[in-house]
């Protein structure tokens, strides 16, 4: 045998060297005497040491070499043997139980000869087109399912482990693939995919989407109807479950032995939150509009906040689809697209972008609120002004959509007359204001603008940030301006006799 030689060999080799340094020790004595020889024989011997030592752990790092190979080979030997052990042994499973293994991997540990070995198992769908997961593949179907069985031990090290693969093709049935990704297209695992029927029935088969997204439903032929969700989640309308988006695909008919592929859209719902300019102290805005083209709903944005209740910052629910950077949302204030401050008026540009992380909220963001500046006064003329009303009501009315957002915001005036808010969001409006059955008041004086109403007839813009660019729209009695021009203030006159143009002033104690 190559190792026994191998030994013979050196073996021969030291018996010669040692014969050679006899012979060459007894040839010495009769020429030179001992005395004078004694420091050289003795180094001779130190290095026939050092080099016999060297020629003895070579030999054996040799046959240690060869024995650690030797069970290597074997390792990974046995290790291919148990791969296709359980390749084999997939085959013979039902396609259910190969379906869950996208999910939930077999693991198996078994031992051999002192040593132990992990194998682990699982499957997908494979297009046959592409060659590639169905899950990542744009085909809407499947062709067969691809099994692997890699093995794994401790003395592997860094070494490829063990790998055997195999194609399945899947029984007469049907199957429903579903990809859920995130607003990156990431894959998305964790989603509880559930499936109901075949119509009539209402059996529900439920499985979880892998970590990349993927999740394979083995069905009988017929219609069923599918949701999507997990807690924490919502879709790219802000809905935490597909079954509740209008938009989202709600049922599937499968036919005999074939599989139909759907997408869906879920991530880390965020939080949206903006702040409001003001015209006066702790002033506020009451709501704001979310709008991104990404959304698959009609129309593409959202509304955020209560009508009527103004806070300094208007914060949304845990519930904002969080899109990338790369496509933002565009936040104003108001309820719907007809308070875009660049539809009403291009000069003012466009809103503001926001971007909203996953599962976080926005970096601090303030939208614009363009003060509407009215005085109420009891008088019927600049020479007859009366006094401010306090506590006369009124409405704003935006016209209905498309033109506005139908929406009618109701105030009480202020003892200077004006509105509690002055804010508001950019559009047209009309503007109604009554004394009441009772009047308003100013100080002890009572009764002021008692069943009296004034309104305009025609709709003014709310179209800068300033404000209001035509406000004689709004009055009947002029423009009051203060500090040099730089405060305009609409003035509405009462009292009967006061001018009606641009509006109408009447008896009447109700606004629309």
């Amino acid at each position: 045998m190559p190792k026994t030689y191998v030994a013979q060999h050196i073996l021969v080799t030291m018996h010669t060297f040692f014969a050679r340094l006899l012979t060459l020790g007894r040839s010495s004595i009769g020429r030179r005497s001992l005395s004078s020889e004694t420091g050289d024989t003795l180094l001779e011997v130190m290095v026939s040491a050092l080099l016999i030592a060297l020629i003895v752990v070579a030999m054996f790092n040799g046959f240690d070499s060869a024995s650690r190979a030797s069970a290597s080979e074997r390792s990974r030997a046995q290790a291919d043997a148990l791969a296709q052990q359980a390749e084999d042994q997939l085959r013979g499973l039902p396609l259910s139980s190969l379906i869950k293994l996208q999910t939930e991997p077999r693991v198996e540990e078994p031992t051999l000869n002192g040593t132990k070995y992990k194998i682990t198992s699982t499957a997908q769908y494979v297009s046959d087109a592409t060659a590639t997961a169905s899950c990542n593949s744009s085909a809407a179907s499947a062709s067969y399912l691809r099994t692997t069985s890699t093995v794994t031990w401790a003395s592997l090290g860094v070494r490829k482990p063990v790998e055997e693969t195999g194609i399945i093709s899947p029984p007469p049935g049907s199957a429903l693939i579903v990809q859920v990704t995130n607003a990156a297209s990431e894959g998305v695992g964790g989603m509880s995919v559930t499936a109901t029927g075949p119509a009539p029935a209402a059996t529900s088969e439920t499985l979880t989407t892998a970590a990349n997204g993927c999740a394979i439903l083995a069905l009988l032929p017929g219609e069923y109807s599918i949701n999507v969700s997990q807690t924490g989640y919502v879709d790219e309308n802000w809905y935490p479950e597909s079954k509740n988006d209008p938009h989202s695909t709600h049922s599937v008919y499968l036919t005999a032995e074939n599989s139909i592929k759907e997408p869906y859209r879920f991530d880390k719902a965020g939080t949206l939150e903006v702040k409001f300019t003001e015209s006066a102290a702790n002033e506020g805005g009451d709501s704001f509009v979310a709008f991104n083209s990404g959304m698959t709903s009609i129309p593409s944005f959202r509304h955020i906040g209560t009508l009527g209740t103004y806070e300094k910052v208007v914060k949304s629910k845990a519930e904002v689809f969080p899109f990338t950077a790369s496509a933002p949302y565009s936040v104003y204030a108001g309820t719907c697209e007809a308070n875009n401050p660049q539809t009403v008026n291009p000069e003012n540009g466009e809103p503001p972008k926001v971007s909203v992380p996953p599962g976080g909220t926005n970096a601090a963001t303030t939208v614009t609120q363009p003060p509407i500046k009215i005085r109420v006064m009891s008088g019927k003329s600049k020479a007859s002004p009366g006094k401010e009303i306090e506590k006369a009501t009124g409405t704003l009315v935006e016209p209905p959509e498309p033109e506005g957002c139908g929406v009618t915001r109701k105030f009480t005036t202020t003892k200077e007359g004006g509105l509690p808010h002055l804010g508001m969001p950019f559009g047209e409006y009309k503007l109604c204001v009554t004394g009441g059955v009772n009047g308003g008041n100013n100080g002890a004086t009572t009764g002021l603008a008692k069943n009296r109403k004034y309104y305009t007839t025609a709709y003014f813009e709310n179209n800068t940030p300033a404000g209001p660019s035509e406000l004689a729209k709004i009055t009947n009695g002029g423009i009051l301006e203060e500090e040099s021009g730089k405060k305009k203030w609409a003035i509405i006159y009462m009292e009967s006799g006061a001018p009606e143009t641009p509006g109408k002033l009447e008896a009447g104690t109700e606004c629309p």
